[in-house]
């Protein structure tokens, strides 16, 4: 190598090939793109800039990056930016009439009043469904018709704003500060408000108690509820509404609307008997009425206090939920079950891992169920894990997987990981082999007798196994091999 390339390369930047690289995918790109332009002229590619002069109504921006960046007076009506990034991006004065900006990020941006032309940032119609609005900031703006729900506002500061006729439903405002405007007029069901403080906001009575975290607000005053529109008090004081909460429970019983019916006698009558009794019933119901909705929305309730902490019985309300949805063979239903399964078990289960490293254990289990066969593999799971509930286990997780036969992941915990799993193993290994499993028709809390056939024959139809290499122990070799010789012992005892 001689001097004059000694020297470039001692001077050269140590990632320059992969600068070379870089810029060759880049002028790729820009040749590509100019091609596509001319098909769709309309499209804002993710690699063009938007200046703070652009008028970008009713062109298609998707996945478009514009953070930090300012954006005064622009019309992004009917602008297309689902999934767009716009992080610590300023909008003053700007319109959103129409504009689809769903799951786009809008952490630590601000939404502001142009204070020298008084013109307010306004959206109408417009959809936010399951944008990122963390820390943003909304200032004087006008928002009629728009769609916000599922958005994300942890810690978000909305003041002096004009919100009417639009809906935030499973929004979430956890540490929000709203201040000076009413939410009278927006959609709040199923919304959180957990740590959330008002100043001069008021709210609907029927908003009340369809909404998670608003009784600490309306018992220290600081979030009013709006009585009458005019009058010297328009607005209930804390004997008023004390007086009005028997009336909402029996509007809502005659209404069977069961999630503001148990929300109000968990958190503002305290009745925690009637509240389990109707909890109960709500989730029964809208179970059998396929309405999951409703079923996830009543297990959150139960997550949001600590009155309700009692394990073993969140358990048999999981496993209560999951029978009544198998019990209805509906593969539909069973498939929407299984979306939402990690939802609910997070909800009702209590995760005990970090504290008891040894309890948790997982292991796969494959069946003879083709992946068609759905309905076949909701009863196996049924059946396995009553065997679970029985001896004591929290089911944490339930997958089953897409491949054919479909296999089954179990995640579970319990203090007496070994002795569960030993006699989970022994037991499917004998069913199989066509016998009786003593301990079954012994436990007194085990399942009813005429239940017993049925796990058994539905365990040994769908011939199902668990092999050792398949078992994997939170807690080392040593538990991972205690776990294998128990199994190995069990089964011995049990012949006999």
């Amino acid at each position: 190598m001689n001097e004059e390339h000694e020297d470039f390369y001692s001077v050269a930047p140590k990632n320059l090939p992969d600068r070379i690289a870089q810029a060759k995918k880049d002028a790729m790109l820009r040749k590509t793109i100019s091609k596509l332009r001319c098909y769709n002229p309309g499209y804002v590619f993710p690699v063009d800039n938007l200046s703070d002069e652009d008028d970008v109504s009713g062109r298609s921006i998707k996945k478009y990056n514009g953070t930090g960046k300012i954006y005064k007076n622009i019309n992004f009506e009917k602008a297309a930016l689902s999934g767009s990034k716009f992080i610590q991006t300023s909008f003053i004065g700007s319109s959103f009439r129409s504009a689809a900006l769903h799951f786009s990020d809008f952490s630590q941006a601000k939404f502001l009043k142009d204070i020298a032309s008084s013109t307010a940032t306004y959206i109408e119609d417009a959809s936010f469904i399951g944008a990122r609005l963390i820390s943003a900031k909304m200032d004087s703006v006008v928002a009629t018709g728009a769609d916000f729900a599922l958005c994300n506002l942890t810690n978000a500061h909305i003041s002096d704003s004009n919100f009417s006729e639009s809906t935030f439903e499973g929004a979430i405002f956890n540490g929000a500060l709203i201040e000076n405007m009413s939410l009278e007029k927006l959609n709040l069901d199923y919304a959180e408000f957990d740590g959330a403080q008002f100043s001069n906001v008021s709210v609907s009575l029927m908003q009340i108690a369809t909404c998670f975290g608003l009784n600490k607000s309306i018992k220290n005053g600081s979030l009013k509820i709006r009585k009458s529109k005019e009058g010297p008090t328009p607005f209930f004081n804390t004997e008023e509404f004390d007086d009005i909460i028997d009336d909402l429970i029996s509007y809502y019983k005659f209404t069977d609307d069961y999630f503001a019916l148990c929300n109000l006698l968990l958190f503002y009558k305290k009745d925690r008997y009637s509240f389990e009794k109707k909890l109960m019933e709500g989730l029964t119901k809208a179970a059998h009425e396929k309405d999951l909705r409703t079923v996830k929305y009543l297990c959150k309730l139960i997550s949001k206090t600590d009155d309700y902490n009692n394990l073993r019985a969140k358990n048999a309300l999981f496993n209560k939920i999951r029978n009544i949805v198998h019990e209805e063979s509906d593969s539909n239903l069973l498939h929407e079950f299984y979306i939402h399964e990690g939802q609910l078990r997070s909800m009702l289960s209590v995760s005990d891992s970090e504290n008891h490293p040894s309890g948790e254990v997982s292991f796969v289990m494959t069946s003879g169920i083709q992946k068609n066969s759905i309905l076949a593999a909701s009863q196996l799971v049924s059946a396995l894990s009553q065997i679970l509930y029985d001896e004591d286990a929290q089911v944490q997780k339930i997958t089953l997987t897409k491949n054919s036969p479909i296999s089954i992941i179990f995640q579970l915990f319990s203090e007496n990981i070994v002795d569960v799993l030993s006699t989970f193993a022994a037991v499917i290994t004998l069913i199989k082999e066509g016998k009786k499993i003593p301990f079954l028709s012994k436990t007194s809390r085990g399942p009813r007798k005429e239940s017993i056939s049925k796990i058994n024959k539905t365990v040994s139809e769908y011939s199902i196994s668990i092999t050792e290499e398949n078992i994997v122990v939170n807690g080392g070799e040593e538990l991972h091999y205690k776990c294998i010789k128990k199994i190995q012992h069990k089964m011995e005892s049990w012949q006999y």
